[in-house]
């Protein structure tokens, strides 16, 4: 799965690193273990809910450095955690993906959330580009002739 460089930036930062090690100094031993009795050695930090769900990037940052929603797990656990959440399944990346090209679009193409979708180009008979070109069109310097006349 690949994850926003967003969430890298954040993930990698010192505030990142300090807040984990507070974290499983307070929360030293497994929160989904010790629920069930077991007492197993936390090794990880879970974000309850996942960081990459924000749309903004204070959203993110309120969601990776808020203390209420971290969770001290150990690996299996914290595997299992992102399993249930299907965080890595493809209907979730897809999702991702769609909320990062809203992004961007909001970001570069002045798009909000929620607002009117991008205005179609107007069709019409007079096409700028020709529909067939000349039969020589590959055999110059530009592509060195190797492509074939199909065009």
């Amino acid at each position: 799965m690949k994850k926003d460089s967003r969430y890298y930036r954040m993930i990698q930062s010192k505030r990142w690193r300090e807040l984990r090690t507070a974290k499983l100094n307070v929360n030293p031993l497994c929160e989904v273990c010790q629920s069930n009795g077991l007492y197993v050695s936390a090794s990880e930090i879970h974000h309850i809910t996942p960081c990459e769900t924000a749309h903004t990037d204070a959203e993110m940052e309120r969601l990776m450095f808020s203390w209420s929603n971290l969770q001290s797990l150990c690996h299996a656990c914290h595997q299992e955690a992102h399993r249930h959440l299907m965080s890595r399944s493809k209907e979730e990346i897809q999702k991702r993906n769609a909320a990062r090209v809203a992004r961007f679009a909001e970001k570069f193409l002045d798009r909000k959330e929620g607002g009117t979708d991008f205005i179609e180009a107007p069709k019409n008979d007079t096409n700028p580009l020709p529909q067939s070109r000349d039969k020589n069109f590959c055999s110059g310097k530009l592509c060195g002739g190797n492509y074939p006349n199909q065009f």
